[in-house]
């Protein structure tokens, strides 16, 4: 996905299993203190999620979510999995 905007959603901004996502020059943007849960949950061998760019914005002053992320991919020899963030305005 280049230049998306995932604003105030009601879940997971993303839920990648087993699968791979690529987002360049997006905006990630909701409430803070809104979630209880992870925001982001990568999973399954091969799950990766790769942030390039962009922003990703929780406007609240007291958060209640646990991490911005929760990556439970397996990384093995046929596939790995995982987040990267790079170049992203946190």
């Amino acid at each position: 996905m280049d230049t998306c905007s995932f604003d105030y959603p009601s879940g997971k901004f993303l839920e990648i299993t087993g699968t791979q996502v690529f987002c360049t020059n997006c905006h990630l943007e909701g409430e803070g203190d809104a979630f209880t849960f992870s925001l982001l949950m990568i999973g399954v061998n091969g799950g990766t999620l790769v942030l390039k760019g962009g922003k990703f914005m929780m406007n609240s002053a007291t958060p209640n979510y646990p991490s911005l992320a929760d990556v439970q991919a397996s990384s093995g020899n046929t596939k790995g999995g995982g987040l990267l963030i790079e170049g992203m305005f946190l």
